[in-house]
């Protein structure tokens, strides 16, 4: 079974198929920072009597970083930057996604749009399409995995 990425949970680096939309929606949505406790360690409150005790608690609030969302983030943010810039590449700037390269011989079976009920299914090397496909592709690493950029 194929997986994708969602905007909604961590892109980990082990879909099948990253969209590029969703790596730009999660990007833009991710919060590293939260206000985590009073000093003293207790919970921070979340509803007050009045507006000075808000005010107050927030100012006596330890802020800590949310280590996993940085490292996320950082990882989406790089991960962008590694697509290819400039007029040449436009089309790569613009890709809807990346393939894991652990998934190319299936993306290439899909793409192919050859059913498996074909008499010439069988004598396709899918690992040799799957290698060509990658001439007209980008690699970029993710998280330590190897993907594929296929353009528009």
């Amino acid at each position: 079974m194929t997986t994708y990425s969602s905007p909604d949970d961590e892109i980990t680096g082990t879909e099948d198929i990253i969209r590029i939309s969703d790596v730009r929606t999660r990007e833009a949505s991710l919060r590293p920072w939260r206000i985590a406790s009073y000093p003293s360690g207790e919970p921070l409150e979340t509803s007050f009597h009045t507006e000075r005790a808000a005010r107050l608690a927030l100012q006596a609030a330890v802020v800590r970083e949310d280590e996993d969302v940085t490292d996320e983030l950082d990882a989406l943010k790089v991960l962008l930057n590694e697509i290819p810039q400039g007029d040449v590449l436009t089309a790569l700037r613009d890709a809807r996604f990346l393939v894991s390269e652990d998934y190319l011989e299936e993306f290439a079976e899909k793409e192919s749009g050859l059913s498996q009920d074909s008499p010439a299914y069988g004598y396709v090397d899918w690992a040799r399409m799957s290698q060509d496909m990658t001439a007209d592709m980008t690699r970029v690493t993710f998280r330590d995995s190897v993907y594929w950029i296929r353009p528009v």
